[in-house]
Formats: C-alpha cells, sequence, structure tokens
C-alpha cells in the first residue's frame, strides 16, 4: 500500500495560517471500517462474484482518518476540504465462484488467503449558497484517489490473482453544517456515476460527523472532539486486455478524534 507523505499537507495548512482571509482547520482520528460487498474476476467475462465473507475479508480494520480544511472568508465564503485514510483487509475463505485471469484460474471451492488494501484520499471545493453564522450549505466538485491492492491465494497450487490499481474519480459535491456554541453537526456528500464504451462506474463518499468544542472560541481558534460515520461505495465494471472485473464494495464504520482550528 503506497502511503501518502504528510510534509505536502503540513505545508499548505502553515502557509494557509499566515494567510489573512484564509481559516485552517485540521483534525486526526482513529476509525473502524467493515468491508462489505462482493468481487468478480474474470478473462471473459463475469459469470458471478465472490462475496467478501466467502473470501474471508469481512472483518473490521482499524483505520487512521486524517483531514486539513481551508474556508476562504471572500465575497462568496469557499471550503476546500482534504481527507484520507488506509483500511486493510486479510483472511482466509473459500471461492463460491471462480476467479481467472490470464492463464491463471482459481475454481470455486478452492481455499484462499486473501488481502485487500485500499487507500481512499479525497479533495473537495464547495461554494456556500447559505452563509448565516449558524447554518452552512454548499455546493461544488472535487477528485477521489482510489488505490487497491488486492490478491488472492489457492491454499491448493500457490497460484495467485492479484490487483494494483491507482484511479482518479471526478465528483460532485456537497456539505451542510450547523454550529451552536459548542456543539457542531455535519454531513458531507460527494460521487458520480458514469458510463463509457461498456464500462460503467460509480463511486459514493458520505461523512456525518458531530463535534463538542472543548477549547476556545466558536469562530476563533479552538479545539473540537469528534465523532463521526464514513461510508464510501465503488462499484465498477470493465473489460479489458487482462480481465474483466465486476465488483460493488462499500467500506463503513464509526471514527472518533481531535481537530484544531488555527
Amino acid at each position: 500500500m503506497k502511503v501518502l507523505h504528510p510534509l505536502p499537507v503540513l505545508g499548505m495548512l502553515l502557509a494557509a495560517a499566515g494567510c489573512k482571509n484564509v481559516s485552517p482547520a485540521a483534525q486526526l482520528g482513529v476509525g473502524s471500517r467493515t468491508l462489505d460487498g462482493a468481487i468478480g474476476i474474470d478473462d471473459a467475462n463475469v459469470r458471478a462474484k465472490n462475496s467478501v465473507e466467502a473470501l474471508g475479508l469481512d472483518d473490521a480494520a482499524t483505520t487512521v482518518d486524517a483531514r486539513v480544511d481551508l474556508t476562504f472568508e471572500t465575497a462568496a465564503r469557499m471550503h476546500l476540504a482534504l481527507k484520507g485514510f488506509q483500511s486493510s483487509h486479510d483472511g482466509s475463505g473459500r471461492l463460491d465462484e471462480d476467479f481467472a485471469k490470464g492463464p491463471i484460474l482459481i475454481p470455486a471451492g478452492t481455499s484462499v488467503d486473501s488481502d485487500f488494501d485500499l487507500g481512499l484520499y479525497s479533495a473537495a471545493w464547495t461554494f456556500d449558497l447559505a452563509e448565516r453564522d449558524e447554518l452552512e450549505a454548499g455546493i461544488g466538485f472535487g477528485v477521489a484517489w482510489v488505490d487497491l491492492e488486492a490478491s488472492f491465494r489457492s491454499n491448493a497450487t500457490g497460484d495467485e490473482i492479484f490487483t494494483d490499481e491507482s484511479v482518479p474519480i471526478p465528483l460532485l459535491a456537497g456539505r451542510l453544517a450547523w454550529s451552536a456554541e459548542r456543539l457542531a453537526f455535519g454531513l458531507e456528500a460527494s460521487g458520480i456515476d458514469i458510463g463509457y464504451a461498456g464500462d460503467h462506474a460509480t463511486f459514493v463518499d458520505v461523512d456525518l460527523s458531530a463535534r463538542w468544542r472543548f477549547l476556545g472560541k466558536r469562530f476563533g481558534r479552538n479545539g473540537e472532539l469528534l465523532l463521526g460515520w464514513r461510508h464510501a461505495y465503488a462499484g465498477v465494471d470493465y473489460d479489458d486486455d487482462l480481465e474483466a472485473v465486476d465488483a460493488s464494495v462499500s467500506l463503513s464504520g464509526p471514527y472518533f478524534g481531535l481537530g484544531f482550528r488555527f
């Protein structure tokens, strides 16, 4: 799994802290993600899919959730949200259906060792439609970067089917936030549904959070405790020269942590 270096993000945060019309904030949390769905891989066409339970990937994984927010206090208030997490799952299962890629065939009923590592990073730029002190609502656009490494190894023969993909995904984004003196709630959603030349992809990311301000002022420097729920869904159906893939998986779970506004 590739790891993003934190220095570029830290540099952006420190640079923004010195700008008059920019309010930077950062948060770091620990989360839990459960993988759900099914995956189909074949070298010609996908006839059936294996569930994550059959692959032994249904246990929850611990994640580190990081985020940087920049609020631009211009004539029309704007927000840039940068966030990401990595989730690693492994286990043993028994295939319900065949997996095939090139000359390698792992037939149904075979015991396999599975690894599924996903990194999800996103940037969303939204423009406020409502600018009341207690309410914020905005729409905009963004991009997600999905970094996937997955392998399925037969315990009978040692044959392995492996995939390593890094894909940028354009997004439509929206956000809604409400804040009181000490409490605040937020909802962010982004996604896209696209098809081209017989291939199809769907991506949805929903982030729901609650915050309690324990330090500082409402519109100034402060510290917050946060509790949230993240749900990311990806569905792909494509066919290239090497393999055909039909997969629909989701990662869902809670997170908690600390946030600071500078």
